[in-house]
């Protein structure tokens, strides 16, 4: 008799439990959906700072012809030539249209500077010079990211161009910055608050410096402002 009533009691508790299963699937739903509906505002609204920020910046890209030493060195020696020729150029440039107007203008000297750099370093190949929009992956420049995305780039292609490729932001002009500087000169990032809005700006600076040590940890998310409390519920990264 009494695991009889042992048994009922558990059966009513195992009913009651039951009784709640609906509320319980209908809660997880609505989280599901919620998490759902915040992931997609999380991407339109990185994909919109990413395109804003894109409009304002004109990249440069120097790409070797491989990856041998040689290879690798002539790169260089040809991203010095060319970026001296335009460093006064772009001087007082002060919108990305003038920018590009000027860049556009001299692609056919900047092939030419590439092409006798390469025949003055006695290699075959030769060099091609252009305006493109590229996808590009998440890249950091000193204390500023950029996010992954399409950007206009001058690209000097080198023979083959299956080697590593030497960047940098050539409007607002950070390419005429010692490249061994780890931050960013205060001077040059008022370039880009000029043209920047707050919000796209905060998104690509770069405060924390123990982040800047460990850069392999850089992650570019939206800062949600509206939803801050439900992304801290559901930890978007």
């Amino acid at each position: 008799m009494k695991e009889k009533f042992t048994y009922l009691h558990m059966l009513k508790q195992k009913v009651k439990q039951l009784k709640h299963l609906p509320i319980i699937i209908l809660g997880l739903i609505c989280i599901s959906i919620s998490a759902f509906m915040i992931a997609c505002i999380s991407k339109e609204y990185s994909n919109k700072l990413q395109e804003g920020i894109a409009s304002e910046i004109i990249r440069f890209h120097v790409i070797a012809n491989s990856d041998s030493k040689e290879d690798q060195e002539l790169k260089l020696k040809v991203r010095d030539n060319i970026t001296n020729y335009l460093e006064p150029l772009l001087d007082g440039v002060n919108s990305v249209d003038e920018a590009r107007m000027v860049l556009k203008d001299n692609l056919p000297t900047m092939e030419r500077l590439a092409n006798e750099t390469i025949s003055k370093n006695n290699f075959s190949y030769y060099a091609t010079a252009s305006i493109e929009n590229v996808y590009f992956p998440l890249r950091v420049y000193g204390d500023i990211a950029l996010p992954p995305g399409e950007y206009e780039s001058v690209r000097i292609k080198l023979g083959n161009s299956s080697g590593k490729n030497w960047w940098c932001i050539m409007f607002p002009p950070l390419c005429f910055v010692d490249s061994t500087y780890s931050l960013v000169p205060d001077s040059s990032k008022e370039y880009l608050k000029e043209v920047l809005t707050d919000e796209e700006y905060d998104e690509i600076l770069i405060e924390d410096k123990a982040i800047l040590e460990d850069q392999d940890t850089i992650k570019v998310r939206p800062k949600f402002k509206i939803f801050t409390f439900l992304n801290d519920i559901f930890n978007l990264d």
